[in-house]
């Protein structure tokens, strides 16, 4: 038996001897974590840089430009197919891109539209075809060079651990304080940079964690402001914003494409509608080329579709009023004797003289319609005194 003091003593020193332990099992963990980095580390120095790349670097060839205010992008026949998957991500694409053209790219999920993106960044190289800016392969072109000409807005921009000065910079780190401020106001962020505590010099945390993805957004716009690049390549940039705020980012989106030329992987119908061409994406294949946007119809305009059950159908003639034979004709009205016609005429005038019964004594019985026939008999009935007397 041991005494309560004892006991307490040694519950107090227990976890002070497996301290080493616990500290061991710590530094372990964070040792794989790190190996893994490292992993990835190599694998990313291992990549072989493209061979224009390396032509450049090793000073074997002249750096080649294509200036994309006036130079057209052309795919032909283009083929991507990425490591280690069977199917392309793109099929014989074919495409043309002129200066100043704003194209909207539509598709179901994984059909292949950011892969088109990753080619006009220059993020992947062609397995088969080729693309070409004027006359010059695009390989031809050096990574950097190209990417000069680039603003690139996508879905969920990476906002760096530094300022909100310093990630609107990012594309053009020798902007001035001006330049910065002005990008900001033309993409709607001035105002949210103003209500923070150090405006323009406020962290905003490692993925810009300390912004809404609104506020982010806004920021990569204004980078793309900034920038003033010929091209500009939008990827679904207002895709996971609620419907008010995508509708005020789908406005700004508009100024930023005005006089560029534009290609938009976009869903969003108020981005689509200022494209000059809409490009539909189908398991790697352009499907639809060439069809012009429409612009968007507000609900207010759109017209109601009528349910199917809702619709008369139309009764042929031929079945509300069947033909009558001549011969029944006939024989439905049989000739009258002058005696039994004169008896006629004196029983009518009677009834004309005689005192008005209320209307309801003079309704026929449900049954001399024939309750329970066919309603096409009784439109029969109704319209054609002829058939009326032959069924009497």
């Amino acid at each position: 038996h041991m005494s309560y003091q004892t006991a307490l003593l040694v519950l107090l020193l227990t976890p002070e001897a497996y301290l080493p332990l616990r500290a061991v099992g710590l530094h372990f963990h964070a040792s794989q974590e790190g190996a893994a980095a490292a992993d990835r580390a190599l694998e990313i120095l291992a990549t072989p840089l493209p061979a224009a790349a390396r032509a450049d670097v090793a000073g074997g060839c002249l750096p080649t430009s294509a200036d994309l205010t006036t130079t057209v992008i052309r795919f032909d026949d283009v083929w991507l197919r990425y490591q280690g998957r069977d199917e392309p991500a793109l099929r014989g694409v074919d495409l043309t891109i002129r200066p100043g053209q704003k194209i909207a790219i539509t598709g179901r999920s994984g059909a292949g539209k950011s892969s088109l993106i990753a080619l006009l960044l220059r993020l992947a190289e062609p397995t088969g075809g080729r693309i070409e800016a004027g006359a010059v392969p695009l390989t031809e072109i050096p990574a950097d060079a190209w990417r000069d000409q680039i603003a690139w807005v996508p879905q969920s921009p990476y906002l760096f651990a530094g300022t909100v000065a310093a990630n609107i910079a990012l594309g053009r780190p020798a902007a001035t304080a001006g330049e910065i401020e002005r990008a900001a106001a033309l993409a709607g962020a001035a105002e949210f940079i103003a209500a923070l505590p150090d405006g323009y010099q406020a962290s905003v945390g490692e993925r810009g964690l300390t912004l809404s993805s609104g506020q982010r957004q806004r920021i990569a716009l204004a980078r793309a402001f900034l920038r003033d690049a010929p091209l500009l390549l939008l990827d679904e940039p207002t895709s996971h914003l609620d419907p008010p705020t995508a509708r005020e980012l789908a406005g700004v989106i508009g100024r930023l494409m005005d006089g560029r030329t534009v290609v938009a992987v976009t869903h969003d119908k108020h981005i689509a509608a200022r494209a000059d061409l809409v490009l539909t994406l189908a398991d790697g294949r352009l499907v639809q080329p060439g069809l012009p946007a429409l612009p968007a119809i507000p609900a207010t305009q759109a017209l109601p579709t009528i349910p199917a059950t809702q619709a008369l159908p139309a009764i042929p003639a031929t079945q509300a009023l069947p033909a009558v034979p001549a011969a029944q004709a006939t024989q439905a009205l049989p000739a009258v004797p002058a005696a039994q016609a004169t008896q006629a005429t004196r029983a009518t005038s009677a009834t004309l003289t005689a005192p008005a019964t209320p209307a309801a004594d003079h309704e026929p019985a449900p049954t001399e319609f024939g309750a329970g026939r066919d309603p096409a008999a009784l439109i029969g009935h109704a319209r054609s005194p002829l058939a009326g007397r032959a069924a009497r």
